[in-house]
């Protein structure tokens, strides 16, 4: 428990929630980063685990007391060490990998004594990997983890934990419990080119975050544009595209594909038709001329 203090006494240029760095991960929090298998998940989190060890992170600040950069790789521990090799890491950055109970107190309490002191900050890639098996969907497992990261390394260690994680089936949600996006504070999806905030609980809704995939030796690693706005590239749009962004909002998207599918003047919607509807979303998202439609669940 922290001691009682007069809110007169806290001055108004003392921020009371931190970032780590600003508007991108809440300090000593769990924070959370999710996208589809295969969409560079990892090659984004080892880039940006050494952009914070290294405090190269543009015109963001850093604390400059907040300890190294823990990257627990529960799973691909060799691909982990092999990008943050080719990033030619010299930071502050520490790699660890195999299995880790994650919902048991006591492997939990290990962590947060072997991390005293050195680590301000654990990325754990993935959550799913770390968790007993058949545990994911289980509200109560996720309140259970949530609680033993926020209590035993947040709270008393002062450790920010990032937990990567994959999408559900229907490739828009995060995978397992509805839990993880209701407890935690700040949650980012890894889509191509870009990090886009979906929740920002104590603080202005940040700007997307982009960067470039790179590769060398046949490695593939990433380059955060801390500093950059998107440069939006002169992209043509189909008619198919102008179309699908002049309607997008009037309907959901089960209507949305039968009225494209009478645009083209199909009967059918075969897997040609559902390819180009897809990558027509993709493109118009990417570009920021149509947000992404909540899942119906009734």
């Amino acid at each position: 428990m922290k001691p009682f203090v007069k809110i007169k006494q806290i001055r108004k240029k003392d921020r009371m929630v931190k970032f780590i760095p600003t508007d991108l991960f809440e300090a000593e929090e769990v924070n959370v980063v999710y996208g589809k298998s295969g969409v560079g998940k990892t090659t984004v989190m080892t880039a940006i685990a050494e952009a914070i060890a290294s405090g190269e992170v543009g015109n963001r600040s850093i604390d400059q007391e907040q300890g190294g950069v823990l990257y627990f790789a529960a799973e691909g521990y060799a691909h982990v060490c092999e990008k943050l090799k080719a990033k030619n890491a010299d930071s502050d950055v520490f790699v660890s990998g195999g299995y880790f109970d994650i919902d048991g107190a006591d492997h939990v309490s290990k962590l947060a004594n072997e991390c005293a002191d050195k680590i301000g900050m654990i990325i754990i890639d993935t959550l799913s990997a770390s968790m007993s098996k058949g545990s994911k969907n289980d509200d109560s497992i996720a309140t259970k983890i949530y609680y033993l990261l926020k209590t035993k390394l947040c709270n008393h260690k002062h450790i920010t934990i990032v937990l990567v994680m994959h999408t559900g089936k229907d490739g828009k949600s995060i995978t397992g419990s509805h839990q993880w996006a209701s407890d935690v504070p700040v949650v980012w999806k890894v889509v191509k080119g870009k990090l886009v905030n979906e929740k920002f609980r104590n603080g202005a809704k940040p700007n997307d975050i982009y960067y470039d995939l790179e590769s060398s030796d046949g490695v593939q690693t990433a380059t955060i544009n801390w500093n950059e706005e998107h440069k939006t590239k002169d992209v043509k749009l189909s008619h198919f595209d102008n179309h699908l962004r002049d309607i997008y909002d009037d309907y959901d998207e089960q209507q949305l594909k039968h009225h494209m599918l009478e645009f083209v003047g199909k009967e059918k919607m075969d897997n040609s038709f559902h390819n180009k509807f897809r990558r027509s979303v993709e493109k118009l998202q990417t570009l920021e001329m149509i947000g992404i439609k909540e899942t119906n669940t009734n």
